[in-house]
């Protein structure tokens, strides 16, 4: 939380402050019940800690992207996020810019289990969305009027009433 408040708060088309870690390899974030909200344009980069996962710890959603914010997750693990509230994204909640590079989200609860989409875009690179359950529609990814882009990326074994992996109401 303290290195994204004292991230530059950058806006327009640079790519604002970036975020690496020194940590030993599969360590885990663990949120203490409330999310992580990303309001300015933000790079979070694992590379250097291989395996490391933010986690809800079921307790809250991961990762908030706000309006007008552009973030990228590179080499990350977005795992056990939990909306509990009803606002949409169990593990991420996108009304912004996101970008999702070599980075997994699994196993969060919600609607839009692992990803919801509001007006916002999405672009996925060599991700993987798996393990998501919503509560009523979007396992995987829910998209309200936003757009969805997939490169080389993986939705599977997620589960929902209307779109196990993908649910697009546009």
């Amino acid at each position: 939380r303290d290195a994204i408040a004292r991230a530059a708060n950058v806006t327009g088309a640079a790519a604002g402050d970036t975020i690496v870690f020194s940590l030993p390899a599969n360590s885990t974030i663990t949120l203490s019940g409330s999310e992580l909200r990303v309001d300015r344009n933000l790079t979070i980069d694992g590379i250097s800690v291989p395996g490391l996962a933010i986690s809800g710890n079921h307790g809250s959603r991961v990762l908030r992207i706000s309006v007008h914010a552009a973030a990228t997750f590179k080499n990350l693990v977005v795992r056990d996020g939990n909306d509990a509230v009803g606002e949409g994204g169990g593990g991420i909640h996108n009304a912004g810019t996101l970008t999702l590079i070599d980075s997994k989200v699994l196993d969060n609860i919600g609607l839009g289990g692992g990803i919801f989409n509001w007006d916002g875009s999405i672009t996925l690179i060599g991700s993987v969305v798996s393990g998501n359950t919503a509560t009523s529609n979007g396992g995987g990814i829910h998209n309200i009027g936003g757009i969805v882009n997939l490169y080389n990326s993986k939705i599977s074994e997620n589960s929902a009433e209307r779109g196990g992996g993908i649910y697009n109401w546009a």
